[in-house]
């Protein structure tokens, strides 16, 4: 199934008519549904869904919340109408939910009812909804929810699905896969195995109860065994033994008592035929009376009859004459038609020629007075003639007076700019010289102080044990002070670093003022070359920004002026053009004018000599007609043929009730023959002595019948018993074998076999299913990771006491290891649940008999991959969709606008409501 042409009206977010031709997108490859949050983009493949089955592809919702309610007008309708194309062939189904809207006439709102029709190749029209939704799941071949989980990929959904724990996706696969009936057989098992324990404990019961229903005369000589089998007293061996000699009393006297019933039911029936054959007797004895009386009253109405019949057929001769003067009549009725027509021709001829004066006199005005504004705007456009060229020039003007503004705002910005700079490096090159004047004058002064406690530092340094560097004693007894404030020497070679440092850092300062005022003074030379040859107004300001701002002034004064003088020009070029166009277009008409003119004046001609004509055809007819016009002799020629009818009619009466009496008549004498034969040798019958006869018989049957039933009863009682105690006596043999079989599959299909894997029946089902879905997943996740990564079912459980088989983790193809699912990253996250689901979709297809889905729609989940990551899904993706498959990615990803040229693109409206546009290249 592949969407041609999708059309919703106030449907959703949308809130007038928005037609979307899939055809644009060709019949494959990618396209992208874009635009803002909200906009409505997942509304797309709802509108699809609720087309194919009359609900949306979300969770079920009540059909009025389709309408939107940004609505152009009450009036507009709400439905979609999908065309969609299938196995070759095209089909239209469009549906309209039940919404209310308000109704003018009553000033309330009104329901709305849900309509549907779908429009086959062969001209077929379905129009009930539920016949419409199982004729497109007959096609398709999938229902709705199979046809979600095929052709939408919701990422959300089956990032939950990826991420699930087993119990959590067992519900999932659940749903989609329909195992409910595995879970029945488990249940099944196991209320059986519950059900034999149950009957085993009951057995015995039962055969006391069947015993306890022993049923026996009080006059047999088996009554005493009887009563102690109902006692529970005799034992079940002997049971059957009783049973059996009881049941083979009570038949033989049931034999007997059936032979009597038999003998006596004859004598009632042959009893009850003789009165019966009396009572049809003297009933047709009645009916012979009946008739023959019936017969001397028809035969009276015959002749009176007959009477009537000769004066009916005497008027004959008179209706043939009425109709041959109708008939004549009727042939003329078309010239009074015909004299109506030439009358309204010659009406209409007479305002055809008045029209045609009146609108020629029209355009031989209109025609004058375009003349006299054309030759007026030939006299407006002489002086414009150059008009298009002083625009030019202007236009030129103006750009030039343009380029010397922004030139020499550039100039006064990059020479505003080397002034800043040269301020600041001014200042650097004056803070770095002070720094390294006072380094310098720090270590002079340390130098010198250095140099005059010379001993003193030497003898701060001096070590017990350790030579003196001037005399080289090993003791130290009486070493001189060190100096308040005196440094070493190697804190006074550090002092002179730093000075040298800042003596270069001063160095570096200076010279970098000094490019600073170069690049200054240049920039400030190429202000002036900018300011010169400007026109003056005034003495020239002495400082360069105030020469600035005086030369900006003028520029902008002069840009003004030649903008000023393009808007002039521009409005004298575009009259010109105006002028001219209304000049060619005043010529064309006034051309037309002439032409219309020359042939009006031939066409009044035409209608007056057509009217002459007409006249003399009327009154040439008018001499051949009688009557003043057709109404009356439409009503002579009425009044004629009603007259023949009625003598017609009369005389059909008249030979019909002629032929209803003989007929009658006939039927009388037919009966009264009947009935005497019937009779003839027949003698009456006792009635009442026979009915008392049979009374008896009655009496004595129903006697019979309760003895009968007696037996029966005991019979049945007995037979009952005999067989429920033989059936459970077998049932006892047997139940201990079959507890033991049912219990230990009970226990296999739910996973209860003490010591091993709680896998139950329905998850060794969906285990099939899952390895199934990862097999076709792994194709792609392997694709799209780059070869890394691979899907795999976790073989064995953690924990035996848990249900379990459905637990998923990872395969690391770059280090061998396998890890829990939950361990990916985002990106890696969302193409191990896109493959998870492209994976379902074509294992759900296969399990629906290879349906042919050739539409695809994949919602949103690209935001978190990285560049080289949607690279991969979007390769894997193309591929997806080569062949005859289109696959449409729902994302409002900026990346994906530039990488898919094909795209529908929804926007909201101002009004609140949104629109939606295919947009390819």
């Amino acid at each position: 199934m592949r969407p041609l042409k999708l059309t919703l009206s106030a449907f959703g977010p949308y809130a007038g008519l928005e037609t979307l031709d899939f055809t644009l997108l060709g019949d494959s490859g990618l396209y992208l549904i874009t635009g803002d949050t909200g906009a409505g983009k997942s509304t797309i493949f709802d509108a699809i869904t609720f087309a194919l089955y009359g609900k949306d592809s979300g969770k079920d919702r009540r059909e009025r919340s389709f309408r939107s309610m940004y609505a152009e007008s009450d009036s507009q309708e709400t439905f979609v109408e999908l065309t969609f194309l299938h196995q070759g062939r095209e089909y239209t189904v469009r549906r309209q939910p039940e919404y209310e809207r308000f109704s003018k006439r009553s000033g309330k709102n009104t329901l709305k009812g849900a309509e549907a029709t779908l429009l086959c190749p062969d001209g077929t029209i379905i129009t009930k909804k539920t016949q419409v939704t199982e004729k497109i799941v007959e096609l398709l071949g999938i229902n709705r929810d199979q046809f979600k989980q095929i052709a939408m990929i919701a990422q959300g959904d089956f990032l939950e699905l990826l991420q699930a724990e087993s119990d959590r996706r067992r519900e999932i696969f659940q749903k989609i896969f329909d195992t409910r009936i595995y879970a029945r057989a488990q249940k099944l098992l196991g209320e059986e195995a519950a059900r034999l324990m149950d009957q085993q404990k009951s057995l015995q019961g039962g055969i006391a109860r069947y015993a306890a229903g022993v049923q026996c005369p009080d006059d047999s000589p088996l009554a005493e065994q009887a009563a102690l089998a109902r006692a529970g007293g005799l034992p079940t061996s002997q049971l059957a033994g009783l049973l059996e000699q009881l049941l083979t009393a009570d038949e033989g006297e049931k034999t007997a008592l059936t032979e009597q019933q038999a003998e006596l039911t004859q004598a009632m029936n042959e009893l009850a035929g003789q009165i019966s054959l009396e009572q049809e007797r003297q009933k047709s004895r009645q009916e012979l009376a009946a008739a023959q009386g019936r017969k001397i009253t028809l035969e009276a109405e015959q002749a009176a009859a007959r009477q009537t019949q000769a004066a009916a057929r005497a008027r004959q001769g008179e209706m043939e004459q009425l109709q041959k003067e109708a008939a004549a009549l009727e042939h003329q009725l078309p010239d009074y038609d015909r004299r109506e027509e030439y009358r309204r021709q010659a009406r209409t001829r007479a305002e055809d020629l008045a029209r045609a004066q009146k609108g020629l006199a029209g355009l031989k005005a209109q025609r004058e007075q375009l003349a006299a504004l054309y030759t007026a705007a030939q006299a407006e456009a002489e002086p414009l003639q150059n008009a298009e060229a002083d625009r030019v020039r202007a236009e030129q003007a103006l750009k030039e007076w343009q380029a010397r503004q922004e030139r020499l705002t550039a100039a006064g910005k990059n020479w505003q700019t080397g002034a800043r700079l040269l301020r600041q490096a001014q200042a650097a090159y004056q803070q770095a010289e002070a720094e390294a004047k006072q380094a310098l004058e720090e270590y002079d002064r340390q130098s010198t102080l250095y140099r005059q406690e010379k001993a003193g530092l030497l003898a701060r340094d001096l070590k017990e044990g350790a030579p003196c560097p001037v005399c080289g004693s090993l003791h130290h007894p009486n070493p001189a002070p060190p100096p308040a404030g005196a440094v070493s020497e190697e804190e006074l070679e550090g002092l002179r670093a730093g000075w040298e440092a800042a003596s270069a850092r001063a160095q570096k300062a200076a010279e970098a003022a000094s490019a600073a005022k170069g690049r200054a003074e240049q920039q400030a030379a190429a202000l002036r070359e900018e300011m010169a040859n400007l026109p003056a107004e005034g003495p020239v300001p002495e400082a360069l920004p105030e020469q600035l701002t005086a030369a900006l002034a003028r520029l902008a004064a002069e840009t003004q002026a030649a903008a000023q003088a393009l808007q002039e020009a521009g409005q004298r070029a575009q009259r010109q053009t105006e002028l001219n166009a209304k000049l060619t277009q005043w010529a064309e008409k006034i051309e037309t004018l002439r032409t219309r003119v020359e042939n009006g004046e031939r066409y009044c001609i035409q209608l007056a000599e057509q009217e002459k004509a007409g006249a003399a055809a009327l009154a040439q007819l008018e001499e051949t007609l009688s009557w003043p016009d057709g109404p009356a002799a439409r009503a002579a020629l009425a009044e004629k043929q009603n007259a023949a009818k009625a003598i017609q009619s009369a005389m059909e009466r008249a030979d019909q009730n002629a032929q209803r009496i003989a007929a009658a008549l006939a039927g009388a004498e037919g009966v009264i023959h009947s009935l005497e034969s019937q009779l003839a040798g027949a003698e009456p019958m006792d009635l009442e002595s026979a009915r008392a006869r049979w009374a008896q018989l009655k009496s004595r049957q129903a006697e019979l019948t309760a003895q009968s039933e007696e037996i029966s009863a005991r019979l049945i009682q007995n037979r009952a018993a005999l067989e429920g105690i033989q059936n459970q006596s077998a049932q006892a043999a047997a139940l201990a074998d079959r507890l033991q079989m049912v219990k230990g599959l009970a226990d296999t299909a739910t996973g209860s076999v003490s010591g091993k894997e709680k896998v139950d029946f329905e998850t060794y089902i969906l285990r099939s299913y899952f390895d199934r879905i990862l097999r076709q997943a792994n194709h792609r996740f392997l694709e799209m990771s780059g070869g890394q990564y691979e899907l795999c079912r976790r073989e064995k459980s953690e924990d035996l006491r848990r249900a379990s088989g459905l637990e998923l983790e990872v395969l690391d193809h770059y280090n061998g290891t396998r890890r829990d699912i939950k361990t990916l990253s985002g990106g890696e996250s969302f193409l191990a649940s896109l493959s998870l689901a492209l994976g379902l979709a074509d294992v759900v297809q296969a399990a629906a008999g290879g349906v042919q889905i050739q539409a695809m729609f994949i919602d949103e989940g690209f935001g978190t991959l990285d560049e080289e990551t949607l690279r991969l899904a979007m390769e894997s993706l193309i591929r997806l969709s080569s062949g005859d498959r289109l696959v449409g990615i729902i994302s409002h990803v900026a990346e994906l606008k530039n990488r898919i040229e094909k795209q529908i693109v929804v926007t909201k409206t101002r009004s609140g409501g949104s629109r939606a546009e295919i947009v390819c290249g």
